[in-house]
């Protein structure tokens, strides 16, 4: 009889394992799914800013004086190069930046320097904004 009762105690033991190794598997899982679910949210979330961001950056730039050959836009940060027709160009392009209200919290002019392309002289310029 106690044979028996070891027994039936042990198989009930190894089934309640199953059922908690289940359970811990099942629980990583829900973790995953919502971390997935945070993760799109936030990007739906910074899908409207990003736009509002690009428009800004867009608005910004002096027709025909200035042009972009690269806009990044990577974990709050965008980064800009481009070249201007002078210097006083992308001074105007970093005013109209600054003065885009809250947006732009920090704009940082990285370098200038004037380069000949195609014959032209211009001013090749590298800008980094924190948003």
């Amino acid at each position: 009889m106690l044979e028996r009762e070891k027994s039936f105690l042990q198989q009930e033991r190894n089934r309640y394992r199953k059922v908690i190794r289940k359970i811990g598997q099942l629980k990583k899982e829900n973790q995953e799914i919502k971390n997935r679910i945070e993760a799109i949210i936030n990007l739906k979330k910074k899908k409207g800013h990003n736009i509002k961001v690009l428009d800004d950056v867009l608005l910004a730039v002096p027709l025909g004086k200035i042009y972009l050959t690269r806009l990044e836009l990577s974990n709050s940060m965008v980064t800009i190069v481009g070249f201007a027709v002078d210097y006083e160009n992308v001074a105007i392009f970093l005013k109209k930046l600054e003065s885009t209200g809250d947006l732009f919290k920090e704009v940082n002019l990285q370098y200038t320097k004037q380069k000949n392309v195609k014959g032209y002289n211009l001013v090749e310029f590298r800008i980094w904004i924190k948003y």
